[in-house]
C-alpha cells in the first residue's frame, strides 16, 4: 500500500551547512540553499544525524524523503508556504504530485522543510533512476537525481568478500566534496571540468577487519593510459558499507581533451568495475 509521507516539520536556524543553490521563492523574499535526499526509514538517521543520499538500496528502502533549505533575505514573516514535490522516472514518467501547505515564523534567517513519498513495507521501489522537482507556486527551486539499486544482484568480489554497490563519477576541484554533496554524472563539460573522480560504494560481510589496494586507471579513446593512481584502504569487521573514492585532472578547468575515456578500477590486481565518461564541449 503506497503511503504518501509528509512531515509538516521547520526549523528555524541561525546556521545552516547547506550548500548554493539557485532558486527563489518571491512570496518568502527566500533562496534555495540546498535540496538534500535522505531514506526516511534508515535506521542510522536520528534527531541529530541524517545520512543524506542520492543512491538508495531497492531492498532497504520505504520512501525518498527530501530536505529543502532556506535562506532569507530579510527576517521572515509569518505565512503559509506552499511546498510542491514532482517525483518521476528517468523518461520523465511523473510517478506523483506531493503538495503540502508548510509554515513560516516571523524572524527567521534561515529554514529547513521536509517532505517524501513511498511505501510503508520496504522493496516497493523499482531499480532504476529517478528526479525530483521542486515548486513553491510557481516558483522553481531546482531538481534532484537518484537512483533506486537492485542489490539483490551485486556484483561479489571474493577477494575481499563484499559486494559493489555501485560506481559513480562527479566533478570537484582538489578536494572532493563530502558524499551527499556531489552530482553525479557521465559527461562533463570541458570548459567546467577540473578533477573527475570516482566513488565506489561496497557492501561488506561481516569478518575481520580488512586491509586491500586500490589501483585505478584512466583511459582516453586510443585506449592510452591517462591517468593513474595507487591507494591503500581497509574496511573494519563491524562495517555494514564503505565509499572510497578517487580521481585524477587539472588544478584549473579547461584542460580536459574532449573525447571519450574509462575509469577502470581494481582491488588486488581484480578488475572490479569499469566507468565510461565524456569531455564534451
Amino acid at each position: 500500500m503506497k503511503i504518501l509521507n509528509i512531515m509538516l516539520i521547520t526549523f528555524a536556524l541561525l546556521l545552516t551547512s547547506c550548500a548554493n543553490n539557485s532558486g527563489y521563492i518571491k512570496k518568502a523574499g527566500a533562496y534555495v540553499t540546498d535540496i538534500k535526499l535522505y531514506d526516511s526509514k534508515d535506521p542510522v538517521n536520528t534527531k541529530h544525524n541524517t545520512e543524506y543520499k542520492n543512491t538508495f538500496m531497492k531492498s532497504e528502502l520505504y520512501g525518498v524523503d527530501y530536505e529543502i533549505c532556506l535562506s532569507f533575505v530579510g527576517d521572515s514573516k509569518s505565512m503559509n508556504l506552499p511546498l510542491t514535490a514532482l517525483f518521476h522516472r528517468a523518461d520523465s514518467t511523473m510517478i506523483v504530485r506531493n503538495h503540502y501547505d508548510d509554515e513560516v515564523e516571523e524572524n527567521w534567517a534561515t529554514s529547513s522543510h521536509y517532505g517524501g513519498w513511498g511505501w510503508d513495507v520496504k522493496g516497493n521501489w523499482e531499480q532504476g533512476q529517478y528526479f525530483i522537482e521542486f515548486y513553491s507556486g510557481d516558483d522553481y527551486l531546482g531538481t534532484r537525481e537518484f537512483e533506486v539499486i537492485d542489490d539483490m544482484n551485486l556484483p561479489y568480489l571474493s577477494t575481499i568478500d563484499s559486494y559493489v554497490e555501485s560506481i559513480k563519477l562527479f566533478e570537484s576541484g582538489a578536494e572532493a566534496p563530502e558524499k551527499g554533496k556531489r552530482f553525479y554524472r557521465t559527461k562533463f563539460r570541458k570548459n567546467d571540468t577540473r578533477y573527475v573522480n570516482w566513488e565506489l560504494n561496497l557492501q561488506h560481510m561481516f569478518r575481520d577487519r580488512t586491509d586491500y589496494r586500490f589501483h585505478y586507471l584512466i583511459y582516453d579513446e586510443n585506449n592510452e593510459i591517462f591517468g593513474e593512481q595507487v591507494n591503500d584502504s581497509y574496511f573494519e569487521a563491524d562495517w555494514q558499507d564503505s565509499t572510497h573514492n578517487g580521481g585524477w585532472g587539472f588544478k584549473n578547468s579547461g584542460n580536459w581533451k574532449q573525447g571519450n575515456y574509462r575509469v577502470e578500477l581494481y582491488i588486488d590486481d581484480e578488475l572490479i568495475a569499469t566507468a565510461p565518461f565524456q569531455i564534451v564541449p
